[in-house]
């Protein structure tokens, strides 16, 4: 703006902008907001049309003082020529933003700080505009150009005179041609935006709607069918830790990764295992980390018996996850299973399918009994059986002990022996109501 104006002008005009932004400050806490990730969204869309206001009626005040008008009388007059139009663009601009306070439930909510933000600095900018800017330009006088601000002054100068020469040879005729041959012009121009989509849907400017970008971890996760020994899930994990580190030794090392982190059991279970390959930053590393992962994954080769084993290379977010992903629904648990199987299998023919997740997990074991009218005629109830043999398989405290400042629980249950094996079910006994033991086979 300095460079069509005044300094002085662009100067008073901008600071329409703090004082647009430290007024919402203040009204803020009145509306019930605060100053969070929505509100200053909320100031960043206001940003770019604050000032708008502003430059309209300086620009104006500006004019008028060009004309012979002495700055107190070009303020006013310019202030108040554009008043009306000002007023109707601010609040067409508040208009707009009004339907997102009356969004319902709790995305409303959050949303409504958008408007009250956006339309609380419109209002203080129109006040700050059509008052306070008018105020400082009125008691101006014209700067003595000499030294540096003279310098300055006829530079900035010389640029005015050459843009509106500009704007009268060449601008102001080439406007008239259009507008004699108006059919013309609209001709050239759909034939631009014909060209410009041909282009763009012929292949030859590529268009991505989410980009991947270049991640700094790489992920690895095995999972194994509940109830293995955390003894393989440890030796799975080494595994994969030591492919990672033989895929780093072939390209320098530490120049492409920084650190390996490796767990077991932190959120999922003793039977799944992660791991995650912290890579140097892009502009370092030989690789990229989809490459990485790549050679991770053909190092550590086919795995027998887990449920899963996935190798990730994206920076999560849209675009990222699964490349294919296919749902499957039925009511019998058994076919949808096996669908899921020959599924699985399909797509495992295709070499450029990698990492296939059926998505079934069949998780704990459950045992399902009831009572037989043996176990009735006992006393015995389903509540009193299942308190029995959790107590033998998952334990019953006995008591407590003190070591130092902490008190350990002293359980009593079956050995692990046989708390592993499923036959010892079948040989348990229950202790009926009257101190009787009997199989419970013959009572469930």
């Amino acid at each position: 703006l300095s460079l069509f104006l005044e300094a002085r002008l662009a100067f008073w005009v901008m600071m329409g902008i703090p004082i647009s932004f430290l007024g919402c400050f203040l009204v803020l806490p009145m509306l019930g907001a605060s100053i969070n990730m929505v509100s200053m969204f909320a100031f960043i869309i206001a940003l770019g049309i604050v000032v708008d206001d502003a430059i309209v009626v300086g620009e104006n005040i500006y004019e008028n003082h060009q004309n012979g008008m002495p700055f107190i009388q070009a303020a006013g007059k310019g202030a108040i020529e554009m008043a009306q139009p000002v007023v109707f663009s601010i609040l067409t601009n508040c208009v707009a933003f009004l339907p997102l306070l009356f969004i319902p439930g709790t995305t409303g909510k959050i949303f409504a700080v958008i408007p009250v933000v956006v339309i609380s600095v419109f209002l203080i900018s129109l006040i700050e505009a059509l008052f306070i800017l008018p105020a400082h330009l009125g008691h101006h006088t014209d700067p003595q150009l000499r030294g540096v601000r003279g310098f300055l002054h006829h530079r900035q100068q010389a640029f005015s005179h050459w843009f509106s020469r500009m704007v009268q040879e060449v601008h102001g005729p080439l406007l008239t041609t259009t507008l004699h041959h108006r059919y013309i012009a609209c001709a050239i121009g759909i034939l631009m935006l014909v060209t410009t989509v041909g282009y763009v849907k012929s292949g030859r400017i590529g268009m991505t709607l989410f980009p991947r970008i270049e991640a700094d971890y790489a992920f690895a996760s095995v999972t194994l069918p509940y109830g293995s020994p955390v003894e393989r899930t440890i030796a799975l994990k080494n595994r994969l830790v030591e492919a990672a580190r033989e895929v780093a030794d072939l390209h320098g090392g530490a120049a492409l990764v920084k650190g390996i982190l490796a767990e077991v059991g932190i959120d999922n279970g003793s039977n799944v295992a992660e791991i995650s390959v912290l890579l140097t930053d892009p502009e370092v590393r030989p690789i990229s980390t989809s490459e990485f992962s790549r050679q991770w994954r053909s190092k550590v080769g086919q795995v027998a018996g887990v449920e899963n084993l996935q190798f990730q290379a994206d920076r999560g977010g849209p675009g990222s996850g699964s490349a294919l992903t296919v749902e499957l629904s039925h009511r019998n648990l058994d076919k949808l299973r096996a669908a899921g199987e020959d599924l699985a299998l399909a797509l495992a023919d295709y070499p450029i399918v990698t990492d296939i997740n059926d998505g079934f997990q069949p998780g704990k074991p459950q045992f399902d009994f009831s009572l037989t009218p043996e176990g009735h005629s006992l006393g015995l109830t389903a509540r009193e059986i299942a308190r029995q043999i959790r107590n033998a398989y998952y334990g019953t405290e006995v008591t407590r002990q003190q070591r130092g400042r902490f008190e350990m629980k002293v359980m009593v249950r079956f050995p692990e022996s046989e708390r592993r094996q499923a036959f010892s079910l079948e040989q348990f006994v229950v202790r009926s109501p009257s101190g009787t033991e009997v199989p419970l086979a013959e009572v469930v």
